[in-house]
């Protein structure tokens, strides 16, 4: 039967942790890297004989009689918001992590102290 003293135990679990955050944002940024290359970030497009060196996501939008890329605010908001909805995944991945570490701390606290009484 393995023992661990508390601080041990709250080690582990706590590398633990630090590992799967780690490997999470790791993979996720190395994901990102296989998706995009230089030449996929700025493309030219042309509406309506006006030609816009832009991303491939950056919406072009005719307002006020004006044809134009939507403001910058605009952009980065809408991803902004993207990286949201991924940060908030992360967040119920870790609480639900963080809730089973907690489930096995207990168990592994109750064997500990039943193996103390039967070995005692």
């Amino acid at each position: 039967m393995l023992h661990f003293s508390q601080t041990g135990l709250k080690y582990i679990t706590s590398q633990f942790i630090a590992g799967v955050v780690f490997s999470f944002l790791l993979g996720s940024d190395w994901v990102m890297a296989q998706e995009t290359s230089d030449d996929d970030l700025v493309q030219t497009r042309t509406q309506k004989g006006l030609h816009f060196e832009l991303p491939e996501d950056w919406p072009v939008e005719k307002r006020n009689g004006v044809l134009a890329p939507i403001p910058l605010e605009e952009y980065l908001s809408r991803k902004f918001k993207g990286v949201d909805g991924r940060i908030e995944a992360m967040e119920k991945l870790l609480n639900g992590m963080d809730l089973r570490l907690r489930v096995m701390e207990e168990k592994i606290r109750k064997n500990q102290g039943q193996g103390l009484r039967s070995g005692g």
